[in-house]
C-alpha cells in the first residue's frame, strides 16, 4: 500500500533506528534505501533482517535529489503502492503515523501530508490545529501515487532544496500540502559520521542558484544562505 524512499549517507545507526520503527507499521509494502555513496561500512545483512528493503548503492555522493529520484523511479515499478513516503534516515515513525496522513489526503485539493515532529513546532507556519497548511515538507512527505505522477519526480540535479522545488510544482498543479499533528514522528538531527557534501555551504549555494534560475521571479536569495518565495507568482 505504501512505498518508502530513504536516502542515507554515513549514518548506519540512524538508518537502523529508522527501519526498526518503520517495521512496526503494517501499511508499508516496500522500502527502498538509496545509499548516496557512503564511505563507512553499513551492516546491510543485519539491516535487511529488520525488514525487507530494496537497496541501491551509488558509487559516489550524488546528492539527496538524485537519491530521491532514483528511489522514486524504482518505486514506480511496484504497482501495489498507492502512496509514496519520502523521508530521511534520521526519521522515526511513531504510532499512529500513516492513518492520520491518509485521512488528511482525502481533504479537498490536498496532495501532500506530513507528520509533525517536535522540530516542526519551531517553524513559523506550525499550528496546533489538527490539520494545518504548510508551504514545504516537514522532512517526511506522504503523497498519493497519482499526485506524484502528475507533479513529477524530484529534480535529480538539485543537491539541495529538492523538496522546495517539488512543493512549488505541487502548488503549481493546484494541490496543497498539510501538516497533521496526529501523525507522530521524531527527527534525529545529528551527524553520525563525516559531513556529507550536501552539508557544505558551497553545494547549498550552487543548488540555490539553480533553483533561482529554474523559478525566475518566484525564488530569490533570502537571509544568509536561505531563500525567499513569491507565492503569488506560482
Amino acid at each position: 500500500m505504501i512505498g518508502v524512499v530513504i536516502p542515507t549517507y554515513e549514518r548506519p545507526g540512524r538508518l537502523r533506528t529508522c527501519l526498526e520503527h518503520l517495521s512496526l507499521h503494517d501499511e508499508i509494502s516496500i522500502v527502498i534505501v538509496v545509499d548516496d555513496g557512503s564511505t563507512c561500512s553499513y551492516p546491510w545483512d543485519e539491516l535487511k533482517k529488520i525488514m525487507p528493503i530494496d537497496l541501491v548503492r551509488l558509487r559516489e555522493n550524488r546528492g539527496v535529489g538524485m537519491a530521491r529520484y532514483i528511489g522514486a523511479e524504482l518505486l514506480s515499478t511496484y504497482t501495489s503502492c498507492r502512496y509514496i513516503l519520502q523521508t530521511d534516515d534520521d526519521f522515526i515513525a511513531l504510532r499512529p503515523f500513516f492513518q492520520p496522513l491518509i485521512e488528511a489526503l482525502y481533504e479537498p485539493n490536498v496532495g501532500m501530508a506530513c507528520g509533525v515532529s517536535e522540530f516542526a513546532h519551531n517553524l513559523d507556519y506550525w499550528s496546533s490545529d489538527p490539520i494545518f497548511p504548510i508551504p514545504f515538507t516537514l522532512e517526511n512527505w506522504l503523497v498519493p501515487t497519482y499526485v506524484w505522477r502528475e507533479v513529477g519526480n524530484v529534480d535529480p540535479d538539485l543537491r539541495f532544496w529538492e523538496d522546495v522545488d517539488w512543493c512549488l510544482r505541487l502548488r503549481r498543479h493546484g494541490f496543497l500540502g498539510v501538516g497533521v499533528n496526529a501523525a507522530r514522528c521524531k527527527v534525529e538531527h545529528r551527524v553520525e559520521g563525516g559531513m556529507s557534501t550536501l552539508d557544505r555551504s558551497d553545494i547549498k549555494i550552487q543548488a540555490r542558484k539553480l533553483l533561482i534560475r529554474k523559478w525566475d521571479g518566484i525564488v530569490r536569495v533570502g537571509d544568509s544562505d536561505g531563500i525567499m518565495i513569491n507565492w503569488d507568482g506560482i
